[in-house]
């Protein structure tokens, strides 16, 4: 949505029809169409932040990133 900047009436305006007729074409199934990023407070991606498989060292890493505490750490 950065072209909308963050606008889902306008994110659909500007892509959802081009989209559809690409899914379309392509073959792809689908029952709904959703434009935009949900809204969220902290988002971890697996891809775009690091891999660690040590927890204590990912909150602590999205604690500092965040300013606040994570919760469900040990």
């Amino acid at each position: 949505m950065g072209r909308a900047n963050g606008d889902e009436a306008e994110a659909r305006r500007i892509g959802f029809e081009f989209t559809r007729r690409q899914l379309e074409e392509w073959g792809v199934q689908f029952d709904a169409l959703h434009l935009g990023k949900p809204r969220y407070d902290l988002l971890v991606d697996d891809r775009a932040v690091f891999f660690e498989a040590d927890w204590d060292r990912i909150h602590d890493a999205l604690t500092f990133e965040t300013g606040r505490p994570t919760t469900g750490a040990s």
